[in-house]
């Protein structure tokens, strides 16, 4: 985890700086061993080792207006290091100073009809942090993706192992858009002094009545998604623990009531929930064969050239751009002609 200004007895002056991020009006400082710290110009010609007094902002705030007026994607990381990657190759990027779980709903006032990016860090906090910035950008933002890389803890690593800026950008055309209902028509789950059946039950009814159109699917008897690969390709990949969690926090509403004065207070998906959902073969979601990139002929003759899921052969259509499909008919009818002998061969 991310150390800040109370994680190292040493005092910010005595640490070794890795890094400096200029924010308007502060700085985060990077030390080693790896630790966070904020700091203000004090007026002195030195430091004040606070944010008193300073309206915290996002990193690089200042530039973003002109580039989502221009109608350029705006990449929404965890921290300053994958910010710097991204501007490097030549993105827009940003991010909250403090890391995961410290974003504010101000900060969303600066990304108002922006196109947002949001690439999550690969663990169970990042993937809460992009659910957080999900739900307080939802309304201010013209559109929202959430691109979650299929290698690598985070961007800057994803980057290391020899993926391209151009990989990035082709991955994110090929996102789908961020759909979220109301956070008042989300179910509330109360966790409080019940089962643990009952808690997973009524989480797997929220994620069956929110799984349109279809993104959670089961193979066998795990729990599936459809991601891309390094190259934009897209394979089945098996539910982690923080991938299903990410869908529970975006569909339904965990509440503990309190014991002492009875406030109803909102808490992440608990983890022996996710948990206990993983363990079950059972699930009702739909069965997922395989995946296709060009159009496929049903058993009764019809034509499958509808992008996604298709209950009828349990396949996944996920067009290749590389694939030039003509406008599908019937010149002949054949489909007819075929539809007509199978009725009369169910007569016989």
């Amino acid at each position: 985890k991310d150390l800040f200004l109370n994680s190292h007895k040493a005092k910010p002056e005595h640490r070794e700086i890795e890094a400096v991020y200029h924010y308007d009006g502060f700085e985060v400082v990077r030390t080693r061993p790896k630790g966070f710290y904020q700091r203000r110009p004090n007026g002195k010609g030195g430091y004040a080792y606070n944010l008193k007094g300073v309206e915290i902002s996002l990193y690089h705030q200042n530039e973003l207006r002109q580039d989502i007026d221009n109608g350029k994607a705006v990449y929404v990381v965890e921290g300053e290091k994958d910010v710097d990657r991204l501007r490097a190759e030549g993105f827009t990027a940003t991010c909250n100073p403090m890391g995961a779980g410290k974003w504010r709903d101000s900060y969303s006032q600066a990304l108002i009809g922006a196109d947002l990016v949001i690439i999550p860090d690969n663990d169970t906090p990042g993937c809460d942090h992009a659910a957080e910035v999900v739900r307080s950008c939802y309304s201010k933002a013209a559109r929202i993706r959430v691109l979650e890389l299929p290698d690598g803890k985070d961007v800057s690593e994803w980057l290391d192992n020899g993926h391209t800026a151009d990989e990035l950008r082709e991955l994110a055309s090929r996102c789908l858009d961020y759909e979220q209902p109301a956070a008042s028509s989300l179910p509330e789950i109360v966790v409080t002094n019940r089962h643990l059946r009952d808690i997973t039950a009524d989480a797997l009814d929220a994620l069956y009545k929110s799984n349109k159109p279809e993104r959670i699917f089961r193979r066998s008897s795990a729990l599936t998604r459809i991601s891309l690969d390094e190259k934009a390709r897209p394979f089945t990949e098996t539910l982690s623990e923080s991938a299903l969690r990410g869908y529970l926090a975006r569909n339904c509403n965990f509440i503990r009531i309190s014991a002492k004065d009875g406030d109803r207070v909102a808490v992440t998906p608990p983890l022996d929930v996710v948990r206990d959902i993983d363990s079950l073969n059972d699930c009702q979601f739909p069965p997922l064969i395989g995946i296709t990139e060009a159009p496929v002929i049903r058993p009764d003759g019809t034509v499958m050239n509808k992008p996604g899921y298709d209950s009828i052969t349990n396949l996944y259509y996920y067009p290749s751009p590389k694939l030039a499909v003509p406008q599908l008919g019937c010149p002949t009818q054949c489909i007819p002609r075929y539809s007509s002998y199978q009725k009369q061969l169910e007569r016989i």
